[in-house]
């Protein structure tokens, strides 16, 4: 899957030789510039598509194949970083010196090719990430250690009964919650919310689940039952549980709510490969059951994000950001084998598919999964989405740590088989080139880190058809994250705002008075409000997120209300999946339209007065 960022690497470096070989011809001074230029613009892109590739974390790069591409692929990305140097001023200077630098440039071009061409060589071809279902089965082989259960009625699970029916029908294979939860016990649950997406995007954990959890627990002599998290994107979690519709179900079916930001947190030991000792919050330290309900849903960081993944929201965001970066996947490993979840139910009743974590579209599914294995269920969604779990370093690296079970033919599958409930779910785009902005990639900076959290915000803004508007009233604009070279810094300057990120980037371009830079490393839930600063539209993106957050509550509040009033939701819904532009259209005029009517029936009444 990575491939492309390879040979998208090959292609830009193939059209930079081909205007180098065109400038260094030219008889006029002009046309050398301007073949010199659109030289140096597709060599900054290979030096990104290098940069895009080199910050797949090593595990990953192992699961997937590419590892030993790396080396070969960062002495390619140096030679055309060195190679870029100066491009800046190289067009200003004579006609010798213009050519001098270009034949030095297709010196280090023509090395990062031929290096581009040895990592590519290493790789591994087609579509191997995808799981076709060739070993799908519902008879697992002598030393099964794990067992995951899948209940789905694919033509309803809409409402709370039914979506409550298919979570007890799969709890029920495994003896009920009454098998994980005593009399007088206390009961966390862990749902997944990213921003303030709904179930429906194909985002957050589904209030109707949540909702079937606690009236379960309670069922089978809970005392207490919490829900608890610590939503992503810089979005505070008590909005975030409203917007979703969390808080009004968890609350209605008599669940405390618990923010894992603010809540009381204790250092305890890990001992862990990589963390040794972690603030963890209290309430998940001491409830006697812990149950896991993420989201099955796709991630560009490992094509699937489920229960392994969800424990990043156990932490709060300050001490999370130091577990975001190179080792993130062992790292979350450590934490949950410190603090396993009881059990794992999985919301696939709108699964989410495409540009996750925050962008993907919605599929309604209407399953259930649970397991007491989050390897296993992990392996199980990703194989049911259609992709190889042998690929997805969460599973890996959970199955080297001895977390959980990873081999499909080791898990049994009771419910429904996998040959009927295996979809293939649309993938998440790589890469960030297909963004509308000049996006330079350098090195330093990691797909879980800077640059995932970096493409999780332009995924959601490319959704909406922000970057379209954003190029049609500020220039487009241009944002470089890590350490690379802008050959083109003085053009790209005047085409719009400039945006760096991340102290890994050199001091020339963080310390330029008109750039705006976002420090951290990585940084993370400091970037979208700092990016919207920088790109100069800090006033319109607040309005924009007003804007989401009001068109969600009111669909959330239809949706989720168990009234008859439910089936309203569709227009909010029908108004969110509009461009933002066509939404603040929509809104407009009716609220136009209803100003009017105000104004004409406060005319009316003043006329009726002076009849009378």
């Amino acid at each position: 899957m990575f491939r492309r960022e390879l040979e998208l690497a090959h292609h830009c470096g193939d059209q930079s030789l081909q205007e180098i070989d065109k400038a260094l011809a030219a008889v006029e001074l002009e046309d050398a510039v301007e073949h010199g230029e659109k030289a140096l613009d597709w060599g900054w892109r290979m030096e990104s598509a290098l940069g895009e590739f080199l910050a797949v974390e090593d595990a990953k790069a192992l699961v997937t194949g590419f590892l030993d591409s790396k080396d070969s692929a960062q002495i390619a990305f140096e030679s055309v970083k060195k190679g870029l140097e100066g491009g800046d001023e190289a067009r200003r200077r004579s006609e010798a010196e213009l050519k001098s630098y270009l034949q030095e440039l297709r010196g280090r071009m023509s090395h990062g090719q031929r290096l581009v061409d040895d990592a590519l060589s290493k790789a591994p071809s087609g579509d191997a990430w995808k799981y076709r279902g060739q070993q799908l089965s519902s008879q697992p082989k002598e030393g099964t250690r794990s067992t995951v259960a899948i209940a789905r009625d694919p033509r309803h699970a809409r409402t709370f009964d039914e979506v409550r029916r298919i979570v007890s029908s799969a709890l029920d294979y495994f003896g009920g919650v009454g098998a994980f939860v005593k009399k007088g016990d206390t009961v966390l649950i862990k749902p997944n919310l990213t921003l303030f997406f709904l179930a429906e995007e194909g985002v957050s954990t589904d209030p109707r689940v949540v909702a079937a959890l606690v009236r379960l627990a309670k069922e089978a002599g809970a005392a207490r039952v919490m829900v608890g998290e610590s939503s992503g994107g810089g979005t505070r979690t008590p909005e975030a549980m409203d917007v979703t519709g969390i808080a009004e179900a968890a609350k209605r079916e008599g669940a405390e709510l618990v923010d894992f930001h603010t809540c009381e947190q204790r250092e305890v030991d890990i001992k862990g490969k990589i963390i040794d000792r972690l603030l963890l919050p209290v309430p998940l330290l001491d409830a006697d059951v812990v149950i896991n309900a993420p989201k099955a849903k796709t991630h560009h960081m490992d094509f699937v994000t489920c229960a392994l993944k969800n424990w990043v929201g156990v932490l709060r965001p300050d001490v999370r950001s130091a577990h975001h970066d190179w080792n993130t996947y062992q790292e979350y490993v450590d934490i949950m084998a410190a603090v396993r979840p009881t059990l794992n139910v999985v919301d696939a009743i709108y699964i989410g598919e495409g540009d996750g974590p925050g962008a993907t579209t919605g599929r309604f599914y209407g399953g259930i999964l649970v397991g007491t294995d989050p390897v296993a269920i992990d392996t199980v969604v990703a194989s049911l989405m259609g992709f190889d779990p042998a690929q997805v370093a969460f599973i890996y690296v959970a199955q080297e740590s001895g977390l959980g079970v990873a081999d499909l033919e080791r898990i049994q599958i009771v419910g429904i088989p996998m040959e009927e409930a295996w979809i293939q779910a649309r993938a998440p785009r790589l890469g960030v080139d297909y963004i509308p902005a000049n996006i330079i990639v350098g090195s330093g900076v990691s797909r879980s880190g800077t640059l995932g959290h970096f493409k999780s915000t332009a995924d959601i803004w490319d959704k909406m058809g922000v970057w379209k508007t954003l190029v049609l009233l500020k220039g487009k604009p241009t944002i470089m994250i890590g350490d690379a070279e802008d050959p083109l810094f003085s053009r790209h300057l005047r085409e719009g705002p400039y945006v760096v990120i991340d102290d890994a980037a050199r001091s020339i371009y963080k310390q330029h008075p008109d750039v705006r830079f976002i420090p951290g490393h990585p940084a993370l839930h400091n970037i979208l409000p700092q990016l919207m600063d920088g790109l100069k539209v800090a006033g319109m993106g607040e309005r924009t997120f007003t804007l989401m957050k009001v068109l969600r509550n009111v669909e959330s509040s239809l949706q989720y209300s168990g009234t008859p009033a439910a089936p309203l939701a569709a227009a909010p819904a029908t108004i969110r999946n509009m461009p933002v532009v066509a939404q603040y259209g929509v809104l407009g005029t009716l609220a136009a339209g209803l100003l009017i009517g105000l104004v004409w029936s406060g005319i009316g009444i003043v006329s009726g007065f002076r009849r009378k």
